[in-house]
């Protein structure tokens, strides 16, 4: 049975009434609604209560008081296909029977997670806010076949037919865990959901601090994809998985701007790389993501040179894949590009860098052994986030990092206490999403979760998997019960997520 939330547990309207200037709001038990002018007025119930105007504005100004929206966004799931491919791609990918909305009872207001569920959560805010949390990678993915409005986005063919069984399937797993079941409105779906997840969040009655908001929520840095460019500066169509414009990131992000920071992607090789990170900057982008390994970058050339030197010049941080690559490959692989050793180039040149995945899965040759030989990546990087020169430009993302591939290195990582403030978060969304990526009853066994910690997080997933991703990092634990500090979970000071100008 459900823990029932007292209605004792929300604050009256003298315990938040201040001797400053006040207005009614209401506490929202259903999404926001706008007014015919734009305003929001409330949701579709709700009880009014004073509030003080000059703490409330922080928060409305940001995550309620949306511009005119260019895309229609949907506010609820889409209806999932049957048949056995369906069924199969649903129980492998998105296995949800619960949305992030049903979390909290409409009629009644109470919070429908089990007890033991609700006080794990409650557990990991005691020192954190959600509005204080900064999702660094969160992927966007589109096909660019969406009749709702162009975004611009391209996906690989062999991800669209059964010509090629094996990538195909794979793309129906990953739009499975994105809940996209229409091609002719999949990028508005995939990005209504990710906006859903965001939004319903965490509810308002689990937290310390009493609000009157049903959710609340931080920000996903939500990332764009350039296509991959040959040496001499042309574009590769036929070798690009995926696509995602910069413009469409940027066009997300001010549409929900409590919500979205937009991260850019350019690669080095292209004509008007230049151009375009002046561009980006100018925008308020301050992370550009790299994929090498699907992108054909090779981070050790001189080619990128001018495009380090730039981004030096703008304070622009790189967000970069470190290690192997296998979910982005169907156009072209190189893991060989997902070396860390291949960093000491850019952070040479000053460039503050971001190695995402703590490089937590695959080997590469250690070309600074004598003789050479191949090592683990999370060894090679771990070997330059030791060096004191890169203390101040090295950092790394846990995104992914629960993967069932990638559990050997958790141990080890949770133990190097010596880099966590060299650590931030990220969820690699739509990766957390996907059931048979992320094994909770794998890492129970290792020794990272207890068995009811495992149990809840399953609970937590039917619901919002990125709510599962932070609670399930916050949790995990080491031999020696180290965990990641709360820092990791908060903007980190040395890499702001976005300029706004």
């Amino acid at each position: 049975m459900a823990e029932a939330n007292p209605a004792s547990s929300l604050p009256t309207t003298s315990e938040i009434t201040t001797a400053r200037p006040a207005y009614d709001v209401a506490f929202l038990d259903d999404l926001l609604t706008e007014d015919e002018s734009g305003k929001v007025i409330a949701g579709k119930t709700g009880t009014a209560a004073t509030i003080d105007s000059q703490a409330l504005d922080a928060v409305v100004s940001e995550m309620c008081e949306f511009p005119e929206k260019k895309y229609a966004y949907l506010t609820n799931p889409p209806v999932a296909k049957r048949g056995p491919i369906s069924s199969f791609c649903n129980f492998v990918g998105g296995r949800f029977n619960r949305e992030p909305e049903h979390m909290v009872d409409t009629r009644t207001g109470l919070v429908t997670l089990s007890p033991t569920a609700q006080r794990i959560i409650r557990t990991c805010f005691t020192d954190i806010s959600p509005e204080e949390i900064v999702d660094y990678h969160t992927h966007i993915i589109g096909h660019g076949e969406d009749t709702s409005g162009s975004t611009g986005c391209y996906l690989h063919p062999a991800m669209k037919s059964w010509k090629h069984p094996t990538q195909h399937l794979k793309g129906l797993v990953f739009l499975s865990a994105c809940q996209v079941a229409d091609k002719h409105l999949g990028d508005l779906q995939f990005i209504s959901r990710l906006l859903r997840l965001n939004t319903n969040f965490v509810p308002s009655a689990l937290l310390p601090v009493p609000s009157p908001y049903t959710f609340r929520h931080g920000h996903n840095c939500i990332l764009a994809f350039d296509k991959l460019y040959t040496l001499a500066g042309e574009e590769d169509l036929a070798h690009t998985s995926l696509y995602v414009p910069n413009n469409y990131v940027l066009e997300l992000a001010k549409d929900s701007p409590g919500s979205f920071y937009p991260v850019g992607s350019v690669h080095p090789y292209r004509a008007d790389a230049i151009a375009e990170l002046e561009r980006c900057s100018s925008q308020g982008i301050s992370i550009i993501k790299w994929l090498p390994n699907s992108q054909g970058i090779d981070p050790s050339s001189e080619l990128c040179d001018p495009f380090y030197n730039k981004m030096v010049q703008l304070n622009l941080t790189l967000l970069i894949h470190t290690g192997y690559e296998h979910a982005v490959n169907f156009a072209y692989l190189n893991n060989a590009y997902g070396n860390p050793l291949l960093l000491r180039r850019p952070l040479n040149m000053g460039v503050r860098v971001i190695a995402a995945h703590v490089a937590t899965e695959g080997s590469s040759e250690d070309t600074e052994s004598v003789p050479p030989k191949n090592v683990p990546c999370f060894d090679l990087l771990l070997r330059l986030m030791r060096e004191e020169q890169y203390k101040q430009t090295l950092f790394a993302d846990i995104s992914a990092i629960t993967g069932f591939k990638r559990i050997p290195y958790l141990h080890r990582l949770l133990a190097a206490t010596d880099i966590h403030s060299n650590l931030v978060y990220g969820s690699d969304y739509p990766i957390p999403a996907i059931n048979i990526v992320v094994s909770v009853s794998k890492i129970v066994n290792a020794g990272l979760l207890t068995y009811q910690d495992g149990v809840c997080l399953k609970e937590i997933y039917n619901y919002n998997p990125l709510l599962f991703d932070f609670i399930l990092k916050r949790r995990l634990t080491g031999e020696n019960s180290q965990r990641f500090p709360v820092s990791v979970f908060k903007k980190h000071s040395k890499i702001p997520p976005f300029r706004p100008f």
